[in-house]
């Protein structure tokens, strides 16, 4: 398998928002343990400063501080992109160097890929990129047009 790409349901995705004073709060009261930096732990991803991607389940927050949990499931899609030429053929529509391993496995990254901003992981032996589904037709149709140059 030289090169597969698989649009899937991103599964439950919420975005989760804390302020910064609030953080240690909802990580005691909810029993949570939430990345300060990129990488991962467990269902969180951070995403920015008092920002993760939570997949899963939603946490139950602490209603005496300032976060907030927005659903985006219905907002998301996902492309699965796998293959021995899955990097390289990734790297037509990004600048991470993926080759130089890029990010590291598991983390999940804010970046653009064809101009559009995502999120993107490196899995073990696959990539996933996120992204609004009203973005989704506009990429399958650069992905069309990539194939073929990368075909050539």
């Amino acid at each position: 398998m030289a090169l597969e790409l698989q649009w899937q349901p991103p599964g439950n995705c919420w975005i989760l928002r804390i302020s910064q004073r609030d953080i240690a709060a909802v990580e005691t009261g909810a029993k949570l343990c939430l990345p300060m930096r990129p990488g991962s732990a467990g269902a969180a991803s951070w995403i920015g400063p008092g920002s993760w991607l939570w997949e899963g389940e939603p946490p139950e927050l602490p209603g005496s501080v300032a976060a907030h949990l927005a659903d985006v499931t219905d907002q998301l899609v996902r492309l699965r992109v796998s293959g021995t030429s899955a990097a390289d053929f990734l790297l037509q529509g990004m600048s991470l160097d993926l080759h130089a391993g890029e990010p590291p496995i598991g983390v999940v990254t804010r970046t653009l890929f064809a101009g559009m901003p995502v999120l993107f992981r490196r899995r073990n032996d696959e990539y996933e990129i996120l992204l609004d589904q009203s973005l989704r037709s506009w990429l399958a149709a650069w992905l069309e047009t990539a194939l073929g140059d990368f075909a050539d």
